[in-house]
């Protein structure tokens, strides 16, 4: 058997960026050396565009792809090819929100039956993570392709679980009707065999940051400075990268029939693939001759960003004895300028033939026979509503969060008072008192007040709010704690992922809401330094991350004689009758404090402060005047409040 089908997979996370061209053609395309052009080049795009754009799609899309048509049509160009004048020609394009398949074919007529599919696992369905497939008949062969973006963070594993989960029961195929980006896809009026990713007769392909991690907690400052691989290690160092791998989360939920079932990985002999600080230019050393990897210090290196295949089945190894699936090679590829992920590449031959059908009956244990979840018939509406929620988002986003849109909302608000203006003239009206918002907020901060119970942190949360005059809210930890606690019991298994999912609300809607950004959000918390602390604190750091905003962490330390005094206050005791679920136990007290240290968030916005001896005006003056040297946010704040139009 010689005849073969040769297929090039990437995948790549774009941090929102367009892409530079020249760069992605020199580090990505020229160290891709291969026998000869592939037939087939899939690329899987996470965060291709500023998610406003991308919600958008259309024109707003276009020139963040057209970027990536461009360095692919020469292919062959750059890898000395030069008898090849052929050029690689788009013919699938789809996106699910911020993630994008796109496939070229060296020769697009070989190409036919196209289907297209998309489903969105972020926030109400929409498409900030998800996946977007393809199906596709390559002469006689049909293949599948899905570009995955599924959840962040070390903690969430269980969640990227229920994401591939809900990409097998709603990544359901149909025929496309048009090949443009964001074009709507038309809804099924019945579901049929065969439609999901899972399919006997296609070969199945998946690439994407799957954001499996290393670790289920966030590394500390000692991991950091002792623990993260260098390239100078051996392979006898308990801290090569490959010993990583021992961790990884996506082997071990995959053996554990968690998630990818039945997909394969060839070997990982590539360092992680993030996260690494990132570069914004195109002079650092691709090829990494410093012998420095520049890890993040907040994230472990982990191996996110894969690409799997299924195996040949059975039933065509059986007639076809000596096919295969060939890996060329697998490999990571250097930073490109923008991103904290490498990009990856695999590169396949396949054999050319077609598989033949099963035995249903008999090969029960193969998922392209029986699934390892039901195909949901309603997936299609749900994301049919989703982009129209997504159109409105990104609207939104537009308008609030790029230059663009801020120079279109100040247009039109300017229009409104002008007409405004004439028609209160025309009535003889001389004046006319009206206030307007700015027409672009940039997010005010997060404070994150951190403290034993009893140290004064929602006594300094409130004089500080009062203190910022109006311009700041208190987000108290009891808020999110009391709600869960009145649906669950804090025994239930279920408590703490449910209070993680009323923190993931609130923060979705202050990344995304604009009429939140011109408020200080000051939280208060009581996390000790381990793996939980550190975990919830990093959910907080991410947050304001997503908000574009500083995340500044205050401490407050106290003296365990006067934090027992406290804890006993007359006014925790009001406060506990208020309604509050205070600690007020002293002896509970001891033995937290005895158990570990306060969490203090390793950052330079860092805040420490002994409230022992000193009063809670003198606590907040000195926040205040912190937050002056962290770039002079309050007096920014104030001058931004104060710019009101009257008429």
């Amino acid at each position: 058997m010689t005849q073969h089908l040769s297929l090039l997979i990437l995948t790549f996370n774009c941090a929102k960026a367009l892409l530079d061209v020249n760069s992605f053609s020199s580090r990505v395309l020229l160290p891709l050396k291969l026998f000869e052009p592939p037939d087939l080049i899939v690329l899987s795009l996470q965060e291709v565009a500023p998610t406003s754009y991308a919600f958008i799609g259309g024109s707003f899309l276009t020139p963040y792809i057209r970027r990536f048509h461009d360095a692919i049509a020469n292919y062959p160009v750059y890898q000395d090819l030069r008898n090849d004048t052929s050029k690689y020609v788009p013919v699938v394009t789809s996106n699910t929100g911020t993630t994008c398949l796109i496939v070229y074919a060296k020769d697009p007529s070989a190409v036919k039956d196209i289907e297209t599919a998309g489903v969105g696992t972020g926030y109400w369905n929409m498409g900030s993570k998800g996946a977007a497939g393809a199906r596709l008949r390559f002469n006689n062969m049909e293949l599948t392709f899905a570009a995955l973006h599924l959840s962040a963070m070390e903690w969430n594993l269980n969640k990227r679980n229920k994401d591939w989960e809900k990409i097998v029961k709603g990544l359901i195929f149909s025929p496309s009707i048009t090949n443009k980006i964001g074009e709507d896809i038309p809804l099924l009026s019945s579901v049929p065999k065969n439609a999901s990713i899972y399919k006997a007769s296609s070969h199945l392909f998946i690439a994407g940051d799957l954001n499996y991690r290393t670790s289920q907690i966030s590394p500390t400052l000692q991991d950091y400075l002792t623990a993260f691989p260098q390239p100078n290690m051996s392979l006898s160092d308990e801290h090569h990268f490959l010993n990583l791998l021992k961790s990884d989360q996506l082997n071990q939920a995959r053996r554990a029939g968690q998630t990818c079932h039945g997909l394969s990985e060839a070997n990982i002999t590539f360092p992680p693939t993030y996260k690494y600080k990132i570069i914004k230019d195109d002079v650092s050393d691709p090829n990494n001759k410093t012998g420095i990897w520049d890890w993040a210090p907040h994230r472990w290196p982990s191996w996110c960003d894969r690409i799997l295949y299924m195996d040949l089945p059975k039933w065509l190894t059986s007639k076809y004895p000596d096919a295969q699936i060939k890996t060329i090679r697998y490999e990571s590829l250097p930073l490109l300028p923008n991103s904290d992920h490498q990009p990856v590449a695999l590169a396949l031959e396949i054999p050319m033939v077609q598989i033949p059908e099963p035995d249903y009956d008999e090969e029960l244990d193969d998922p392209r026979i029986m699934s390892p979840f039901e195909i949901d018939i309603s997936s299609k509406n749900r994301r049919a509503k989703a982009e129209r929620l997504e159109l409105l988002s990104g609207l939104i986003l537009l308008l609030t969060t790029t230059i663009e849109g801020g120079c279109i909302l100040a247009a039109f608000v300017s229009a409104v008072a002008l007409g405004l203006l004439i028609k209160f003239k025309v009535l003889g009206m001389n004046k006319l008192k009206c206030t307007w918002r700015t027409a672009f907020v940039m997010p005010q901060p997060f404070i994150y007040i951190n403290g034993w119970p009893g140290s004064g942190k929602h006594t300094t949360a409130k004089a500080l709010e009062q203190r910022l005059s109006g311009k700041a809210r208190v987000v108290h930890n009891h808020l999110h704690i009391d709600l869960a606690g009145a649906i669950l019991p804090r025994t239930s298994p279920g408590y703490y992922e449910l209070r993680q999912q009323l923190r993931d609300v609130f923060f979705q809607t202050l990344a995304a809401a604009s009429e939140t950004f011109e408020y200080i959000y000051i939280f208060t918390d009581s996390q000790t330094n381990d793996p939980v602390g550190r975990g919830v604190t990093s959910h907080f750091a991410q947050a304001a991350s997503d908000r574009g905003c500083a995340f500044i962490p205050v401490v407050l330390i106290c003296e365990e004689e006067e934090n027992l005094r406290r804890l006993r206050s007359q006014e925790r005791l009001d406060l506990a009758q208020g309604g509050k679920g205070l600690l007020l136990d002293t002896d509970l007290l001891k033995g937290f404090r005895g158990q570990g240290e306060i969490l203090k968030w390793p950052c330079k916005e860092l805040l420490v402060i002994d409230v022992t001896h000193i009063c809670v005006n003198e606590v907040v003056e000195k926040i205040i005047k912190h937050l002056e040297r962290m770039n002079g946010c309050v007096s920014r704040l104030n001058d931004m409040t104060l710019k009101m139009i009257t008429i």
